[in-house]
């Protein structure tokens, strides 16, 4: 299967007589690739744990985290390197213990020695560990936003939890595996640094273009019992290195609710869906992205959810005009970045599959394919098992579409935006 690009170029995602699969196989690299890390133990045990006890965990907990990593059948039983330790930092792991997190926050509250150097030696990554006991699971989600604004903001450290429950069970489940810590904590650790994991499966012939960018967008809108001025989150991730694994994201906080005039004039309130400064958020996306690329210009594949296209048997009218802005906003990023290139864009919607007649969804089909707009629908696929339909939108005003294979699309989200 073929992309064409506006200069003729073909990039080939699949060949021409294989399938989508919802699942590819990813084969772990013996040594992920990632910056060296400077790490913090941070371990916020119960009330009723002994301060000795708590101790005790955490350095062994510190000391399986340096051990060389366990063998891994893929490579020869040979062992994995995920983490890759600043060797200028002794000790390789520092460790702290607490009881409350409130005083981490606050300037003026005096700490121990253990949690300020955590704070003040310049870390790179936290692990910070939570001991369920004696917390409810409302105090356990508190402690671990108070944790986060202690290491992304006080820190500068990128911050992974875990509950000690979880860790202790892991570690109790796999007490005969020689070196061993969670896989998958490590690997989260390393992604947070920008590591890659896995050697994927090559998905595009990068040697023929190197200029697909895949993006996903959303809008988070608080729940319905939220305050009343509680805002939204708009994130837009996107892809910047060749092998489509690493996806750095912009966020920003909008309001949740606009006033709306009705035909008859009445004003009523409405829940808006639409990314408020997609164009400045595209920009920085572009920008990291160009880093990567030595400038240039991108083909960027936009994916959107969040929004359902039909209101009924008729296309929502509100839906059309917001993809139609965000649309034009994407475009005016790419010409602010890539001034002088025409830019090139398929957005794509996707949503929820519906549960309707054959009849119904032929009718659609036919609907949408009036509008310019193609409907591909894996869910009706069992080999792909999807749960989702992608509507192709129309060419916005100077940009370019790429020619694509949509079960190419499909396989494309799957395997990098899931």
């Amino acid at each position: 299967m073929n992309i064409r690009v506006e200069d003729g170029t073909v990039v080939t995602l699949l060949p021409k007589d294989s399938k989508p699969r919802a699942h590819t196989a990813r084969d772990p690299l013996p040594r992920a690739t990632g910056s060296k890390v400077k790490m913090g133990l941070l371990y916020v045990k119960a009330k009723s744990t002994k301060r000795e006890d708590a101790i005790d965990f955490i350095e062994k907990v510190a000391e399986a985290l340096c051990l060389p990593g366990q063998k891994h059948k893929h490579h020869g039983d040979q062992a994995l390197q995920i983490l890759q330790f600043d060797e200028d930092s002794q000790p390789r792991v520092l460790t702290a213990v607490v009881s409350d997190v409130k005083p981490l926050i606050l300037t003026d509250c005096q700490q121990d020695e253990a949690v300020m150097a955590i704070r003040d030696k310049g870390l790179t990554s936290i692990l910070a560990i939570i001991d369920e006991k004696g917390r409810s699971k409302q105090e356990v989600r508190a402690v671990r936003a108070e944790l986060h604004k202690f290491g992304n903001r006080k820190a500068g450290a990128a911050t992974h939890c875990m509950t000690a429950r979880t860790l202790k069970a892991l570690l109790d489940r796999n007490k005969n595996v020689q070196n061993y810590f969670p896989i998958g904590t490590l690997r989260h650790l390393n992604g947070m640094q920008g590591g890659r994991n896995f050697n994927v499966e090559p998905f595009m012939s990068l040697s023929q273009n190197e200029n697909i960018m895949i993006v996903g967008a959303h809008v988070s809108h608080p729940v319905s019992h939220a305050s009343k001025n509680c805002p939204s989150v708009a994130a837009v991730v996107g892809s910047f290195d060749a092998q489509f694994t690493q996806y750095p994201g912009s966020a920003r906080i909008q309001s949740t609710i606009r006033r709306v005039q009705d035909k008859q004039g009445h004003l009523k309130y409405h829940l808006d869906p639409q990314i408020q400064d997609l164009q400045e958020m595209m920009e920085e996306r572009i920008a990291a992205w160009q880093t990567k690329h030595a400038g240039g210009s991108p083909h960027i594949i936009f994916y959107r959810d969040g929004m359902n296209i039909m209101k009924g048997q008729f296309i929502d009218s509100e839906v059309q005009s917001i993809i139609t802005a965000e649309a034009k906003a994407i475009v005016k990023a790419i010409e602010a970045k890539a001034p002088g290139v025409r830019p090139s864009l398929s957005y794509i919607l996707i949503n929820k599959h519906s549960v309707a007649g054959d009849d119904y969804g032929r009718n659609v089909e036919a609907y949408l394919a009036e509008q310019s707009i193609t409907r591909f629908s894996p869910a009706l696929d069992h080999a792909i098992k999807s749960r989702y339909d992608y509507h192709i939108m129309p060419q916005v005003e100077n940009s370019v579409p790429l020619q694509v294979d949509y079960a190419a699309l499909v396989s494309l989200k799957n395997k990098h935006l899931n």
